[in-house]
């Protein structure tokens, strides 16, 4: 039987937008064999997504249903466990209108009856630290089939033993920490020195917050027993190096008549530790004296010979780090001279030099050299991938002077003015001012809107599938043949509108009547086009469809067209939220509110494929929801939960 395990928890890193939190469920002595300690490690990028309420109410049917039903086995009931988490998802994401699992990083585990259950999603990952070695046992458990449909979809399990170490991150700490090192700080210390040590390791280099718990299984009746670690460094045992010397020399005779002499100068060492007759101790060798004399300068000559070996050893060690650091600077040169016509090999010079440095950053001597070199390799990213930081922004329009819990959806400019809409309010922007908001419907829920240029009105689409057009004085609520479809993103092209449906991986085409709509259409002509993890769709006579795992998908009549991204960004831009462009624009952006940036694609006239050009970072800007170009103002126009900011490029 186990008995109730240790358990610590620590943020290291900064601090920023969204929710990160550990729940503990306290293990239950009284439940004897069913007894089980369960952990939900979760961050939440965005503050679009209500963190805590989500987060909460996960942990709460995760440990209500696990105990419910103690007859059933540990496993079912995790899994069902498991099941009504994603279920909550799923209807989370249908109230608020928005995807939440590209924001979601968060493991989930049980230990119960000597078995680990775990379960996981996103960057999270969860370590076994055992006798010194470390192992991922999250590793795979995400796969890219299962990502952006559900929060978790597969379950490892093992025997876990006492003096095991588990680790929950929400971010994969080998980023930061080598395997080494990682075993060697769970295994030298007790849980809360190991985080602290831990935090040494990552803080300097983690540009988000971390959240990671560490648990020590203990052992109860019928385990052999686990000696705890000490909150502090142990005190060495008397015993210690002299009875090794014994055990080696026990079986020679000779060698055993210098044990014993080594035992008579212990027993006197420890009489004038304690200061009791060490005069008489001495006086009582007689000739012994001598050859104990002769016994401890050996002592010191090999205690010596040893440091001086060792402090070379640690010399040579810094001397291949500082030639490591050589060869990261010659790489970093190197990726700065190829990068002018070879960026895909500058990339990977720079990704070998991150590396290398972070080896070195990680040995834990020349840390701040090891850093100055990882912001030369920033540095060359941003050049390579021509980053433009900002700042500073402009603020256009305080929503809250207007209503205080305002939390803005979209921007749109109509009839020469900027209107700001939320899920059941439009604010319209006039010259910087704001109107007084007016009320689209009492009931209805907007979760997208847009400019209907040729019906000369602001077309709304709200989440049960309904379209409201505001022709600048009152809202009409409009009918279509047969309905309605579902989706996330409408736009508005010629006379036509299309609905982004990724549930049922489609878009659907209704074309403008009189007074109302036609039936729906599918668009896509062929089942092969997975929209599945579709976000965002835009128009320019081709469509544009932005994917959650930071791909684009190009169609043009209904059928998906080839094309390359020339010069791509080196970093991912998964999770972007936006694509927006124009028939009469020639450029293509893509918002990216996790790293708080704009990207911008240049269209290729030529092969009808995109080529990155730049991208803005609005540093200090959070909670970035929609953009809005002007051309004739050379204006980018931003927006918060409740502010518009602009910034003239």
């Amino acid at each position: 039987m186990f008995r109730k395990p240790v358990y610590q928890h620590a943020f290291i890193g900064k601090e920023k937008v969204g929710f990160s939190k550990c729940y503990h469920a306290e293990w239950d002595e009284d439940l004897g064999d069913d007894a089980a300690q369960l952990i939900l490690n979760i961050d939440i990028r965005s503050t679009s997504i209500p963190g805590e309420e989500v987060a909460a109410e996960l942990f709460d049917v995760f440990k209500n249903n696990f105990f419910q039903d103690l007859e059933k086995d540990p496993y079912s009931r995790f899994e069902e466990s498991l099941k009504m988490m994603n279920d909550i998802i799923v209807e989370k994401e249908s109230e608020y209108g928005t995807k939440f699992l590209p924001n979601m990083s968060t493991v989930v585990a049980v230990v119960t009856g000597g078995t680990l259950y775990l379960s996981q999603h996103g960057d999270a990952e969860a370590y076994l630290v055992r006798k010194r070695h470390v192992n991922i046992i999250s590793e795979g458990l995400h796969e890219g089939t299962t990502s952006g449909k559900e929060l978790f979809a597969n379950i490892a399990s093992g025997g876990v033993v006492p003096g095991d170490r588990l680790v929950y991150s929400t971010a994969r700490l080998y980023r930061y920490v080598t395997k080494m090192d990682m075993a060697k700080i769970f295994s030298d210390n007790d849980l809360k020195d190991s985080l602290v040590d831990l935090h040494g390791f990552v803080s300097m280099d983690a540009t988000d917050r971390i959240s990671v718990c560490a648990v020590g299984i203990v052992g109860g009746e019928g385990h052999a027993p686990v000696a705890e670690i000490p909150d502090s460094k142990p005190k060495r045992a008397k015993g210690g190096w002299y009875s090794k010397f014994s055990g080696v020399f026990a079986d020679n005779k000779v060698l055993s008549f210098v044990s014993e002499k080594i035992a008579d100068l212990r027993h006197l060492l420890d009489k004038w530790v304690e200061n009791k007759g060490a005069l008489s101790e001495w006086r009582r060798l007689g000739r012994d004296k001598v050859l104990l004399s002769l016994i401890l300068v050996v002592i010191v000559l090999v205690a010596g010979i040893y440091l001086v070996r060792n402090q070379g050893h640690k010399q040579q060690y810094i001397e291949d780090l500082e030639a490591q650091l050589v060869s990261v600077s010659d790489k970093i040169d190197e990726a700065e001279t190829k990068g002018t016509y070879d960026k895909s090999s500058a990339e990977k010079l720079l990704n070998d030099a991150e590396d290398m440095a972070m080896e070195v950053l990680a040995s834990g001597y020349l840390r701040a050299s090891a850093s100055q070199y990882l912001s030369s390799i920033e540095e060359q990213r941003d050049y390579l991938d021509n980053v433009i930081r900002v700042p500073e922004v402009t603020m256009y329009a305080d929503l809250s002077e207007k209503r205080s819990t305002v939390s803005a959806l979209g921007i749109i400019p109509y009839d020469g003015s900027l209107y700001v809409y939320e899920y059941n309010g439009l604010y319209e922007i006039e010259l910087g001012e704001v109107q007084d908001p007016l009320t689209i419907d009492d009931e209805k829920v907007v979760i997208d809107g847009a400019a209907f240029e040729d019906q000369n009105s602001i077309l709304f689409y709200t989440e049960d599938g309904g379209i409201i057009e505001y022709d600048g004085f009152v809202f009409n609520f409009m009918d279509a043949e047969s309905g309605f479809k579902s989706g996330i993103d409408v736009v508005p092209y010629a006379t036509k509108v299309y609905v982004l449906d990724p549930i049922g991986s489609q878009i659907w085409k209704y074309y403008r009547q009189r007074a109302s709509y036609g039936s729906a259409e599918s668009y896509l002509l062929a089942d092969d086009v997975d929209l599945s993890g579709a976000v965002s769709m835009s128009i320019d006579g081709s469509v544009w469809i932005l994917n959650s795992d930071g791909t684009i998908t190009k169609l043009l009549s209904g059928v998906e067209e080839d094309f390359n991204i020339d010069r791509s960004p080196l970093t991912s831009f998964a999770g972007a939220t936006k694509i927006h462009t124009a028939y009469e624009m020639s450029q293509l952006y893509v918002l990216d509110p996790a790293n708080s940036r704009v990207l911008v694609f240049n269209k290729d006239a030529k092969t009808g494929g995109l080529v990155y050009s730049t991208q803005y970072v609005f540093e200090g800007l959070d909670d970035i929801r929609d953009i809005y170009i002007s051309q004739a103002e050379n204006r980018m126009y931003l927006l918060t939960g409740d502010k518009v900011w602009y910034y003239g490029y």
